[in-house]
């Protein structure tokens, strides 16, 4: 019985231990938790900082903030850039009045019905006509001949677009086949 009396005291010993090991570990995992948590709160705290500083000295900040306010301020123009890529993929404009997502080429906002401004032509007359040209020279294959469909646009009015300069080249026979 000696045995057993010992054999069960270091076995609760062994998991006492362990459970206070245990416990130590919780404690310590709850603690770096509560700094993590106050060192999120003051990295938040330093941006709000940053922010105030920037909005309240936009154009007389100190020279040491120079470079940080220069970075800033390029990666605001970069947001805006792809901001504005992002619009042209999806064939939207904002709307200058309530800020939706309008498609291109509308004349009135589907959200608040202001006026959209009219599409500026990308491209002039004189472009399109050498756009045309161009395509028209290396679209040619050897050995074969091309017929040209238009897309029905006239391009003597100066308004064409890169997006209205659409041309199918179908091959009609083969020279082979002549």
């Amino acid at each position: 019985m000696a045995f057993f009396d010992k054999l069960s005291k270091t076995v609760t010993e062994a998991s006492q231990k362990t459970m206070a090991k245990t416990m130590e570990l919780a404690d310590v995992a709850r603690l770096n938790s509560m700094i993590s948590d106050e060192e999120r709160t003051i990295s938040e705290l330093y941006a709000q900082i940053g922010k105030l500083y920037r909005t309240l000295h936009q154009n007389d900040y100190e020279a040491n903030f120079a470079g940080m306010i220069k970075a800033i301020i390029e990666s605001e123009d970069k947001i805006d850039q792809y901001h504005s890529q992002i619009l042209d993929i999806k064939g939207v404009q904002r709307c200058g009045n309530c800020g939706a997502e309008v498609l291109k080429g509308a004349a009135f906002c589907s959200a608040c019905g202001a006026v959209m401004p009219e599409p500026q032509s990308k491209m002039t007359e004189e472009r399109a006509t050498s756009f045309m040209r161009r395509r028209w020279r290396t679209c040619g294959r050897k050995n074969r001949q091309f017929k040209m469909l238009s897309d029905g646009i006239d391009y003597s009015a100066g308004n064409a677009t890169a997006l209205s300069l659409v041309e199918l080249y179908i091959p009609i026979r083969t020279v082979s086949e002549l």
